[in-house]
This record gives structure tokens, sequence and C-alpha cells, in this order.
């Protein structure tokens, strides 16, 4: 017997025999104390089974039959913090499997996205692209001819007058698609003045090339979200306002963002064709006509994400992210793309 067990046993067998003796209820606690009082030694059953046993061989019980149902009632007691800590052992262990497959299908839902993202960016440089190509490179054509134009015609003649200023108007028409290019990549104001006055100065452009009828209704506190949140809103509310576009069945939007408790509730209501969602496997430029990356980055930050269609006709998508006062976590997980 070694050194821990022998100064356990010191304290072992004395309580036994006070509990042989007297049978109390107080004795019984005494077995369970030594029982955690074992664990904390970092002795194990086997350590406490020897020790049965010697009580055994001490002659403790003899033939009595009730000394020998004390005896084992003594050593159960003693083994309950045993059975107690291997159950919590057990839980921590189903807690911690469950928690790696969390993780796990966390992690395979972030390398998704990952590659959905990819996938989005290449499909708006080939959009940009191809609208680069269509609308500046013709009006950079256009422009080259009418300036070619001016060589053969008099300065002072009527014609040059009308050609110059074909000329000046395809190159304001070609500045306000360059503008509009920059506007939507990364729009300035957003940095300069904050989220609620850029999603207005969006609303009044699309307003100005649509029929739509957009309010922008919002609570200060938006201003207050880290700057990847308000891009996150904003990305938002301009893809869908693109869908309300390309469908072309709705006239009036409304934008609204709210404080609600520790969070901030931004709605998008329209009067147009429902709004559809589509499964994960989709196609990424199919993706990215929809709403599932915005809804993969808004539960990447523990928000929640609802698309309803109303009876009267139309979809209200409605978001809800943490108003969070120390961001930095948050700024390292999701960037603006």
């Amino acid at each position: 017997m070694d050194k821990r067990l022998q100064q356990f046993a010191r304290q072992y067998i004395p309580a036994l025999k006070r509990y042989l003796a007297d049978g109390s209820e107080a004795s019984l606690e005494t077995a369970y104390r030594l029982g955690r009082q074992a664990i904390a030694s970092r002795l194990g059953v086997l350590d406490m089974a020897r020790l049965y046993r010697r009580a055994l061989e001490d002659g403790l019980i003899g033939n009595n039959q009730r000394q020998f149902k004390a005896v084992e009632t003594f050593f159960l007691e003693t083994l309950s913090p045993f059975e107690m800590t291997h159950r919590g052992f057990r839980e921590t262990n189903m807690r911690l499997a469950q928690l790696i497959a969390t993780l796990e299908e966390r992690n395979n839902d972030l390398a998704a996205l990952s590659t959905q993202v990819l996938d989005v960016q290449e499909e708006e440089r080939r959009r940009i692209s191809r609208e680069l190509h269509d609308d500046v490179g013709q009006a950079l054509t256009a422009i080259t001819f009418a300036l070619a134009a001016l060589k053969d015609v008099g300065t002072d003649t009527p014609k040059f007058k009308k050609q110059l200023n074909h000329a000046q108007q395809l190159l304001s028409g070609t500045i306000e698609v360059v503008q509009g290019f920059a506007r939507e990549l990364r729009p300035s104001i957003l940095d300069q003045l904050g989220l609620l006055p850029a999603l207005r100065s969006m609303a009044n452009s699309v307003a100005h090339r649509t029929r739509l009828r957009i309010d922008v209704q919002g609570d200060n506190a938006a201003e207050q979200l880290p700057n990847t949140q308000k891009t996150l809103l904003f990305r938002l509310a301009q893809e869908r306002l693109r869908q309300v576009m390309k469908d072309g069945r709705a006239r009036n939007v409304e934008i609204a963002i709210r404080k609600n408790r520790q969070r901030i509730c931004m709605t998008i209501t329209d009067d147009g064709k429902a709004a559809r969602t589509l499964p994960k496997n989709a196609h990424p430029s199919e993706q990215r006509l929809t709403l599932l990356g915005m809804q993969e980055r808004i539960r990447l930050i523990n928000g929640q994400f609802t698309i309803t269609t109303r009876r009267s006709g139309g979809t209200v998508i409605r978001v809800l992210i943490p108003h969070l006062t120390n961001p930095r976590w948050f700024n390292h997980g999701l960037h603006d793309g």
C-alpha cells in the first residue's frame, strides 16, 4: 500500500468503525466527504477496493451479516463522488463531441462561403468588364469619331459648334457612367457620411433611373455600428434593389433601420414579386442574383435573416444583427466583398 493510500486509510478505517458502531447519517456523510477527499488525493476506484478488502481482512465484520451490509453501504457511499465525477466527465465528453461536430459543420460552411465569395467576385468582375467594354468603350469610340470630324470643319461654323457640343455631351455621359461604377464598387459617402446618407443616396439614384418610389427611414443608432456591419447592411439593401429593378413589378420600396434592444433591425419592404432563395448547390452565377450569400454572411455574425411574402403582394426582408460595443473580433471576421 503506497503512502497516499496509507494516509487515507488512517481516516477511512476509524470513520468506518464509527459508522459500524452507531449507523448514523452523520457517520455516513463522512463516507461521502472521504470519497471527495480521495479524488482530491488522486486515489482511484481500485485503491478504494483495496481499502474495502483490508476492512474484510482486518476482521471488522466477522460473521455478522448486519455489519457486512453496513461496510458495503459505507463503501458505496465513499464511491458515490467517483460515480458523479465519472458521469460529469461523460457528459462533458458528449458536449465536447457535439461542439466539435458543430465546429466542423461551421468550418465546412465557411469553406463553402469562401468559395462562393470568390465565385461572386469573379462574376462581378466579368459583369463590370462587359459593362465597361459596352458602355464606356462605345462612348469613347463615339467621342473619338466626333473629335476626328472636327478636323475638317472650320472653328467658326455652326457645324463645328454642333459637333463640339455633341462630343462634350458624350464625354459628360461617359464620366457619369464611370462615376456610377465607382459608386457601385464602393460608395465614398458610406465612409464619409455614414450608412443612412449612403442608403438615401443610392435610393435617389435608383429612383432617378426607374419608376420606383423608395423611402429610407433610420435610427441614428445604426451609425454606431462598425464599418463592416454597415457595409453588410448597405450591400444587402443594394442587392435587394437590384432584384426589385430586375423584376420590374414593384412600385414602392421602404428601407427602415431601427434599434431593437441590443440589436439593429433592418427591414426592406416592397410590393413587387416575392423574393426567392436558392439551395446552396445552385450555380454561383445564379446565387449572385439571390440573397443566399447575404444570408450566410449574416448567419456568421450570429444575426437573423427572414424573408416573408405578404398576402397583398411583395416581400418583407428582415435582418437582426448584434449591436456590438466592441467590434474588434467582428472586423477580422468578414470584409466587404
